[in-house]
């Protein structure tokens, strides 16, 4: 018997849903075989897609040149090229200064992008969790989602390389429209409370970028700052809330990280920042918070779920039969944790999936085979193709000797573990001075036991080494205080540097440079970075192996260059290079990803230079 309220097609009806199927059927088949065959051409390069993005960058690329010198200037280069160099302003709070992080068409592009969506600011309640109104933010904003075009995502991309965190950690961008006598009051961006915690986790680090110049006021104070406030360059040109602590101001195209967390991963109360009120003229920003973990965007799960809605069905306990109601708490559950969805299949729908997810194989097949790439199975293509090696100095030549141009180019060569290499570190003279430095005093290696914390031989580490004080000269301090820009961390959490000399055969096997043992953290607490320094360069062998490493190894540009023993994640030493790699990740747990270890040497002489930093002040 028919179900009650549901009428039963009749003969020549069924025939012809019957027909009517078959031909939807015959459609999608026709559409996907074509859409296949149109993959195929673009994966051999054979058609192009136009882009209205302004940028043309791969999501992986940053066309954006960083030269970590203060006294650069604003102004274009002689070749027309606009200058970037990077600025660290503040160390209570870690507060970073990227000039021209954006170019003019990219700030323009997110301002128009937002326009037609902007709403009233609202806050977010600490007890729970959602966005209310207040007297504190009155300006109007609205969020893109995270990679919601090419120009978005490369814009996230270069993001990520700025501040070593996965582009998977950020929430998605807020822009931000302030009038004439708008403001923010000064606030933290961490979190008190846990509601807001449970996707992502902690806000460990914000990027603010100015999209627009602002006339007179509209600086970003930070009022519990430390320091000679009123050293910064551009004090009298601030208004008199900005001069109420460290403060910003605003100019189109530069971006200021700051960290909400301090190294050792508790919240820093001296990122108290504000929005000082516009006096003359409009501010445009655009906010990228970053999170400890992979940030799920709630935009994403509610777009999921409303396209499933209809396709969800409930069951009742009053109810025997199957009905077409949504099931609300269902719903309300899958936009909280963001889960898979399920969608109950019908035989068009079955068939479509079916053939669509074929496609959509073949296609990322055919485009690694066409590049001589073996697919390796991976939870994130973006965080682990280390094909795509990140530039963020690719244009930041300095003169060594006889107006001789050098690269100190930076490339993320691993999102697990994270591992960068920053090449020209040092220069040539810098790394002789080392080696001549510590030759007389170089002794038989040995390690720390990680329970007692006393010095003992290894037969797993053979080189010879020595240490050198924190601050010993006028170079050491020098390369120390680089180092310290380099990775944002200050100068005082720093062991001293370790030097070593690794001879024809001499190794040191795998091993993490987190302690697992209680004892070696009562001074500077965990090593959290580790800034590995090559002081020559070497004929054969001697690489630093990452066996954990996630990614497709074999795909780097050195794969050739490197001993048998090298066949891991690996970094061929060059003179002059230095390899950071962070032993704790973004949430503050040890990362076994980072064990390491340095081949055997086969041929020539291996000098390096090492410092481990750690998550307080280390005192020596």
């Amino acid at each position: 018997m028919a179900p009650k309220g549901r009428l039963q097609p009749r003969g020549p009806s069924r025939k012809s849903s019957s027909s009517s199927s078959t031909s939807t059927t015959l459609i999608f088949s026709m559409l996907i075989i074509c859409l296949f065959f149109i993959l195929i051409l673009l994966a051999l390069g054979i058609l192009s897609i136009p882009s209205n993005s302004i940028s043309s960058q791969k999501p992986h690329d940053l066309s954006s040149i960083v030269q970590r010198v203060t006294n650069a200037g604003r102004s274009e280069g002689s070749d027309g090229k606009v200058q970037h160099w990077v600025e660290i302003i503040s160390w209570e709070p870690r507060a970073v200064i990227y000039h021209n992080f954006l170019s003019k068409e990219e700030c323009e592009y997110l301002i128009n992008l937002a326009k037609p969506h902007m709403e009233k600011s609202t806050v977010v309640d600490s007890v729970t969790g959602k966005s209310k109104d207040s007297r504190v933010r009155t300006s109007s904003g609205t969020f893109l989602e995270r990679g919601q075009d090419e120009t978005v995502r490369a814009i996230e991309k270069r993001i990520a390389d700025f501040t070593f965190l996965p582009v998977e950690h950020g929430e998605g961008l807020q822009v931000l429209h302030y009038e004439v006598g708008q403001k923010y009051e000064p606030h933290y961006d961490y979190f008190l409370d846990d509601y807001n915690t449970k996707n992502g986790g902690q806000r460990m680090a914000t990027v603010l970028m100015y999209l627009s110049d602002v006339e007179e006021g509209g600086e970003t104070v930070f009022p519990s700052a430390t320091g000679n406030i009123s050293a910064v360059p551009w004090w009298n040109e601030l208004s008199e809330c900005g001069k109420e602590g460290l403060s910003v101001k605003p100019k189109m195209g530069d971006a200021l990280l700051f960290w909400s967390m301090k190294p050792d991963a508790t919240p820093d109360p001296s990122s108290l920042h504000g929005g000082c009120p516009v006096i003359k003229g409009n501010k445009w920003s655009s906010t990228k918070w970053i999170r400890v973990n992979e940030y799920k965007s709630k935009e994403e799960c509610e777009y999921l779920i409303n396209i499933a809605k209809p396709l969800i069905m409930k069951s009742t306990v009053t109810e025997s039969k199957l009905g077409d109601i949504i099931d609300t708490r269902a719903v309300q559950k899958l936009t909280t944790l963001c889960c898979p969805l399920y969608v109950p299949p019908n035989i068009v729908w079955l068939f479509f999936i079916l053939i669509f997810s074929m496609t959509t194989c073949l296609f990322f097949i055919l485009i690694l085979l066409a590049r001589g790439i073996h697919p390796i199975p991976s939870n994130s293509v973006n965080a682990y193709d280390l094909r795509s090696i990140l530039q963020r100095f690719t244009n930041a030549d300095r003169s060594d000797g006889c107006n001789d141009k050098v690269d100190h180019s930076v490339e993320v060569i691993s999102w697990e573990p994270r591992a960068v290499i920053y090449h020209n570190f040092l220069s040539n003279d810098e790394c002789e001075h080392l080696i001549n430095i510590a030759e007389p005093y170089m002794k038989k290696s040995t390690i720390i036991d990680h329970e007692l914390g006393e010095i003992i031989d290894s037969y797993f580490r053979t080189c010879s080494l020595t240490y050198l004080d924190r601050g010993l000269d006028e170079t050491v301090r020098a390369i120390e205080k680089r180092i310290s820009d380099f990775t944002y961390l200050p100068a005082e959490n720093g062991e001293g540097l370790h030097i070593q000399h690794y001879e024809v055969g001499q190794k040191f096997l795998s091993h993490y440079d987190f302690f697992t043992g209680v004892y070696n953290t009562k001074n500077g607490g965990q090593r959290i970075a580790t800034v590995k320094m090559f002081l020559s360069d070497i004929e054969e062998g001697g690489e630093i192996i990452f066996p954990s490493a996630t990614g497709n190894i074999t795909t780097l540009p050195c794969w050739n260059d490197w001993s048998k023993s090298g066949k891991g994640l690996s970094v061929k030493p060059k003179m002059g290079d230095a390899l950071l790699i962070w032993s704790i990740r973004p949430d503050d747990t040890l990362d076994y990803s980072t064990m390491q270890g340095e081949c055997p040497l086969i041929k020539g002489s291996k000098w390096s230079a090492t410092k481990w930093i750690c998550a307080k002040e280390y005192k020596p």
